[in-house]
């Protein structure tokens, strides 16, 4: 059982088993009836009133025990009238063999704490003796004395002093006859009721309407009280009227009657009031009999409800088999402790109970009582005190601090944290002294604390000291420490946390002060703090030197007296930084150009900055200003702005700013209508003298042909240099024929230059193209896009002359188509949408046959695939057929790198096209060694061809090429052999391995004797010359048959085998 419902049980067993006890004792029967007037409760001694045990009346109607029926209602009539406390109702009562009893009821109702009637209780004693005696004494005074005599009642008479007394009222009042005669009738009755006694005899006497019966309290010889039941009633006595009254000492009676009331009273305050849940319910089928508010406020069942329903009507079982346990035990043992069960409120709430149960008698019913306690909060405290230790648990095994106990020097239940910091584990630490863990240094004052903490200190105490780990490491230590008691011993919990890294931090803080003191006193930049109220408290030494000021001096006065700063450009004052911060609260930067005034009176210019000086809490307590002397600086921005805007060899507009120019020229056409003009001028034979004397002697000619331009050029025009030997005059307000003419005569004034270097002379020349500019002009780059193909234009048709824009131009029309193929080419590049195709090339003679060669060809993925001569013109053109070339030998490469080992080993060559750009670029020939480096193929399996009009256009350059990469064990082919008018007479000078006859010629070798004539030509000095001859475009075998007679080596074109993707070529493919 737990300890809160032994206490209630008991409380309640030993109140109904001394309610039992007390009723049963009474001469008096006690009863209680519910509203129906059904008895529910009757004490012992109605057995001997009316032959009945308890048991028999209990549920019994008490009208059926009423001898005269009518007198139930008269008896509920009186108990209406006199408020619910009705005293000595005398009726007869029917006893079980039949005959008629009198007696006489005292009754009052019974209600709940709600007020709501419950029912009457009240007591019925035998009365039977008392009428008989008032009987006699009206028949006859000698029988009353007889009577009166030998009664065991008190029976007096008296007119205010006793005239008669009895044996009997002797013997209660401890008086002798004697005495009493003596006395008057108040001097025995107690004060409170010597009124009542005199008004009541008084008016007896003059036949006035009195009770004939009532309570009362007398005083005996001794001065205590007693109780008695008195019946008056006029008699005459010697003559005269006198009152007679016949006593009866109910004091046993009264007392039993108020200690019954009085343990009612507790049994139903501790019933009504005690948390513990009581009920009280029938053995045989477990009804309801009672229950008390605890069970209605925990169940939600009201009593109304309950009271006369069982727990299964009710459906308050949570588990039916708890129910089954209950009545087992109850069963075995006839009682029940601590069992605990769970049920469903009316509400449908789940609740845990602690119960008691056993079997009782009350009133001769056999009950159960049962005695339960809601330990549903208690449950939930239960689940909520494992969840906290969990989480306790879990926050001591993972938090960043070390927790553990100490007690007798020892440390114990360390938590991870304090192993990880210590580096010992949980058995080594049990077995060291908490000293062994201290740095010697620290050791006694953490011994100290721990002592007075031992000794009652019971405050939290915080301090630092350092400890030493198992591997000798100090580290520094923040502990707290609290004294509490463990398993009945004083101990010590501790929390500590590793500030090693704090203390590092301190230390690098303060010398970060340190730094920043010595740094403010050593930057180049001024420095100058405030106070809140804006004055002065330091400078740094270079501000003391920009303003003028020594620190002391400046110590107290405001901002503005220090550092007075100016407008550079209008003079005016500029407001105090400091006030701005201040007031805003927020950085404040120099506007535009500022100068600083010193003390004496020069100035410099300057760049500052204000910010305000904030606490933690963000108020702000200061200012701080930092500025630095940028005299020196704006002199060179205003350098760096022309420089920005100018070209730095000419002296002339850059092209950035020439742009920006002409697109205010571009607005003004559209938005005014004016019209402008924009010449390109390009020199014709500027690379002539930078190849001839070298860079030195082109920069002097730019310059000296752009300072002549400039004096030509109208005031409103602008001339600029666009980049290399490319300028552009904005001729603004002017119209394309006044253009042209200005155009013109530019270009007679360059052709009519000579530019003499050391001992040479150059005329240059130039092409121009000319661009009108009007509202219809779309947008900047169309302009300079159309500049720049009728500059073309005019290269193309010859050089040294103007070429002017029109719409619908075949010239730029076809200009323009090669610009757009160049942003197709970059495309491609960028987009991988090259590809690389194979053409085999098969030997003539019967030794070769078995050889592997083959050409690589380009091709590019458009709509449909695009032959090489559809863009390689544009290309060359525009100067990418060296990044063409580079993407051709590294995508080679990597195809060679991938294929099988075995076909690696059976290619005899392969053949690259390289233009003539590619020859004169200075970093080609490293870009090929570099991936020759890097790649499987073998130099003699490769093979470049070279066109002879690319070697024609760069003889050294094709030569040096050849040289180097022929040493190296690379094969060289000179393509399209015979097109031109000089083949031969290079041919000598170039040591290649192969001669490419051109096809023009390969064509109509059947049918045309001269093409024939050429080829057996081309064939015999190749041979001559140890070079093997590859006849292109062989469309037939009737070609083929020729081409062995005339012994050419290698045969090439659509009859031998058409291109294939090298992807899927036999030759590389995986």
């Amino acid at each position: 059982m737990s300890p809160e419902s032994k206490p209630v049980n008991r409380q309640v067993n030993n109140l109904a088993h001394d309610l039992g006890g007390i009723a049963n004792s009474l001469q008096e029967t006690l009863y209680q009836t519910d509203v129906q007037g059904h008895i529910t409760w009757i004490s012992q001694p109605v057995h001997k009133l009316l032959g009945y045990t308890p048991a028999e009346l209990l549920g019994v109607p008490i009208d059926s025990l009423y001898a005269e029926p009518s007198d139930r209602k008269h008896f509920l009539l009186a108990l209406e009238n006199s408020g619910g406390q009705l005293d000595d109702f005398r009726c007869r009562l029917r006893h079980k063999e039949g005959h008629e009893v009198w007696v006489s009821t005292t009754a009052v109702y019974i209600f709940d704490e709600a007020g709501e009637t419950l029912g009457v209780a009240g007591s019925t004693r035998d009365i039977a003796n008392l009428i008989n005696t008032k009987q006699a004494f009206l028949e006859s005074e000698q029988k009353f004395r007889s009577l009166a005599e030998t009664s065991a009642h008190c029976i007096f008479v008296y007119r205010e002093k006793f005239l008669y007394v009895n044996p009997a009222l002797e013997a209660i009042t401890g008086y002798s006859s004697e005495e009493l005669l003596k006395k008057n009738v108040n001097d025995l009755v107690h004060p409170d009721f010597r009124e009542l006694v005199k008004s009541r005899a008084k008016a007896r006497l003059v036949g006035g309407t009195v009770p004939e019966r009532y309570e009362l309290k007398l005083l005996n010889k001794n001065g205590e009280e007693i109780w008695v039941d008195v019946a008056a009633s006029i008699v005459q006595f010697d003559g005269e009227a006198a009152d007679a009254a016949s006593v009866i000492d109910i004091t046993a009676q009264k007392t039993a009657h108020k200690a019954l009331l009085l343990s009612e009273e507790r049994f139903r305050k501790v019933f009504e009031a005690n948390a513990a849940i009581i009920t009280i319910n029938k053995i045989e089928d477990g009804e309801y009999i009672d229950v008390n508010e605890s069970f209605v406020r925990t169940s939600g069942f009201s009593r109304e409800e309950t009271i006369g329903k069982t727990s299964l009507e009710l459906r308050i079982w949570d588990h039916p088999d708890d129910r089954k346990k209950l009545v087992q035990n109850l069963q075995d043992k006839g009682f029940v402790h601590d069992f605990e069960f769970s049920f469903r409120s009316k509400s449908g709430e789940l609740k845990h109970v602690l119960s008691s149960a056993e079997k009782v008698d009350i009133a001769g019913q056999a009950c159960l009582l049962f005695i339960g306690q809601d330990i549903s909060d208690r449950k939930k405290y239960e689940t909520a005190l494992r969840t906290s230790e969990e989480k306790y648990r879990l926050l001591v095994n993972n938090v960043k601090d070390a927790i553990f106990i100490v007690q007798d020097l020892r440390v114990k239940f360390p938590n991870p944290r304090t192993l990880e910091i210590t580096e010992y584990d949980e058995a080594e630490l049990s077995n060291l002294l908490v000293s062994h863990l201290v740095h010697p240094d620290d050791r006694q004052i953490v011994m100290d604390r721990h002592h007075q903490r031992l000794a009652g200190n019971t405050e939290q105490d915080t301090y630092q000291f350092r400890i030493m780990t198992k591997s000798g490491l100090i580290r520094w230590m923040d502990i707290s420490v609290l004294l509490l008691a463990w398993e009945d011993r004083p101990a010590t919990l501790n929390v500590m946390r590793d500030i090693t890294a704090h203390k590092t931090a301190q230390e690098a803080l303060f010398d970060e002060k340190e730094r920043a003191h010595v740094t403010l006193e050593s930057i180049g930049d001024g420095v100058i703090t405030t106070n809140a109220k804006g004055r002065i408290e330091y400078l740094n030494p270079v501000a003391e030197q920009l303003t003028g000021w020594q620190s002391s001096q400046a110590r107290g006065l405001q901002l503005v007296d220090v550092f007075h700063i100016i407008d550079e450009t209008t003079r005016a004052p500029v407001d105090s930084p400091t006030n701005t911060v201040l007031q805003q609260g927020q950085k404040v930067v120099a506007p535009g150009h500022t100068a600083l005034v010193r003390a004496d009176k020069s100035e410099s210019s300057i760049e500052y900055a204000a910010s305000p000086i904030r606490q933690r809490d963000g108020a702000i307590t200061g200012t701080v200003v930092v500025f630095r002397d940028v005299t020196k600086m704006r002199g060179l921005a205003r350098q760096l702005s022309y420089q920005a805007s100018h070209d730095s060899l000419t002296g002339l507009i850059n092209r950035r700013e020439f742009e920006t120019r002409l697109d205010h020229a571009l607005t003004s056409a559209k938005t005014e209508d004016k019209h402008h003009a924009l010449c390109y001028l390009d020199l014709d034979q500027f690379k002539i003298v930078n190849d001839t004397c070298g860079h030195s002697a082109g920069d002097e000619l730019l310059k000296q042909l752009a300072a002549l331009l400039q004096t030509r050029v109208r005031d409103v025009d602008t001339l600029a240099r666009l980049g290399g030997d490319e300028f552009g005059i904005l001729l603004e307000g002017c119209p394309l024929d006044k253009a042209r003419q200005i155009g013109d005569s530019l270009r007679c004034i360059v052709k009519d230059f000579r530019f003499v270097w050391e001992d040479k002379s150059f005329e240059v020349g130039c092409s121009v193209g000319l661009v009108p500019i009007t509202s219809h002009t779309e947008s900047l780059s169309d302009l300079l896009r159309a500049a720049d193909a009728a500059c073309y234009v005019a290269k193309d048709l010859g050089r040294n002359r103007v070429y002017a824009y029109k719409p619908d131009d075949e010239e730029l029309a076809r200009r323009h188509g090669e610009m757009q193929w160049i942003t197709r080419l970059n495309a491609a590049l960028d987009s991988d949408k090259f590809e690389l195709y194979y053409q085999p090339i098969v030997s003539l003679s019967t030794d070769g046959s078995g050889e592997k060669r083959g050409e690589i060809l380009l091709r590019m993925h458009g709509k449909q695939l695009i032959p090489p001569m559809a863009f390689i013109p544009a290309a060359e053109r525009y100067g990418m057929m060296p990044t063409i070339d580079r993407w051709i030998i590294k995508k080679v490469f990597t195809s060679f790198n991938e294929a099988p080992a075995k076909r690696q080993k059976e290619i005899n060559c392969l053949s690259i096209n390289l233009s003539g750009q590619s020859l004169s670029d200075e970093g080609f020939l490293n870009f090929v060694l570099e991936k020759l480096d890097e790649s499987a193929i073998l130099p003699h399996q490769l093979c470049f061809e070279i066109t002879e009009t690319a070697a024609i256009a760069n003889p050294q350059g094709a030569v040096k090429f050849i040289g180097h990469l022929r040493d190296c064990g690379c094969h060289f082919a000179l393509d399209d052999f015979g097109s031109g008018l000089s083949s031969f007479a290079y041919l000598k000078d170039m040591h290649v391995d192969f001669l490419k006859i051109d096809g023009y010629f390969i064509r109509d070798i059947i049918d045309d004797p001269i093409d024939l004539a050429m080829v057996e030509s081309i064939n015999h000095i190749g041979h001559v010359m140890g070079i093997k001859t590859v006849a292109e475009f062989v469309e037939s075998e009737s070609i083929v048959n020729k081409l062995k007679e005339l012994g050419v080596d290698y045969a090439q074109g659509y009859h031998i085998a058409r291109p294939r993707p090298l992807s899927k070529s036999l030759l590389l493919a995986h």
